[in-house]
């Protein structure tokens, strides 16, 4: 007579545990790098809708020979989107666009991250007349995709 040895089938709760150690030292390194990337790609997002504010600010200046008047409330804050672009409402989630300063003859534009993208190590964009650029904080190397 022959006594039939059966082996059980599955994991050890050593293994199991490796396992899950493993899995939370990956999610510990590709969870910072997957959120970098999501602040990077909402950048270039602003700075897209930045850059065709820009056209529409031109178009609004060769109409009314002024940048004036290309706000909401005048020549300084929200964008009027009865006369401008209708801003992107992802763009608008994580970034607030407004005209900073306007006058005849020059203008800025701020993107100033707001929710999620608050944390930004690039901070506040600015853009305006004669191709002036520049973030309110980090250097040009970290904010350059």
């Amino acid at each position: 007579m022959m006594i039939e040895v059966r082996r059980e089938k599955g994991f050890s709760l050593i293994e199991l545990l490796i396992a899950v150690a493993i899995v939370g030292v990956l999610s510990a390194l590709a969870i910072p790098q997957y959120e970098s990337f999501l602040q990077q790609s909402r950048r270039a997002d602003a700075m897209t809708e930045l850059s065709s504010l820009i056209m529409e600010m031109e178009q609004h200046r060769s109409s009314q020979n002024s940048y004036l008047g290309a706000a909401a409330n005048g020549d300084v804050g929200a964008i009027n989107e009865t006369l401008l672009m209708e801003l992107d409402d992802d763009v608008q989630l994580f970034y607030e666009i407004t005209i900073k300063s306007a006058t005849r003859s020059t203008f800025e534009l701020q993107a100033e991250p707001i929710n999620a993208q608050a944390d930004d190590a690039c901070g506040t964009i600015t853009i305006g007349t004669n191709g002036y650029f520049q973030y309110s904080s980090g250097t040009a190397t970290q904010c350059v995709e």
